[in-house]
């Protein structure tokens, strides 16, 4: 009697272990948990991505970004991104970087 029940409870244990095991989530369900996006300023910078999300572009606009003694960093080509989309004066939510001649400021649907 004692080994039948260790018998069914390790039999039952291995059941359940190969269930968790072998199950996977193939579909994304929300697209927008593939990264995480840099915020400057409260406004988003994709740099050489596209949001997933629906947006529609405000206006183009170019970005001198000045480094003293080296190459400038990602970080350091955002934020002359959000700087000199400020300077236009239009409303924006985020900047897309690097994918077009222009660097684009959007605003989402």
């Amino acid at each position: 009697m004692k080994n039948t029940k260790i018998i069914v409870a390790f039999g039952l244990g291995l059941c359940i272990s190969l269930l968790f095991a072998f199950k996977t989530n193939n579909t994304v369900e929300d697209q927008k948990g593939f990264g995480q996006v840099m915020v400057i300023d409260g406004k988003y910078v994709f740099t050489n991505s596209v949001p997933v999300a629906p947006y529609e572009t405000a206006f183009e606009f170019t970005t001198k970004v000045h480094s003293f003694g080296g190459c400038p960093s990602v970080q350091d080509f955002a934020e002359a991104s959000v700087e000199s989309a400020k300077k236009k004066g239009f409303p924006f939510d985020a900047v897309i970087i690097g994918n077009t001649k222009y660097d684009l400021a959007i605003k989402f649907k």
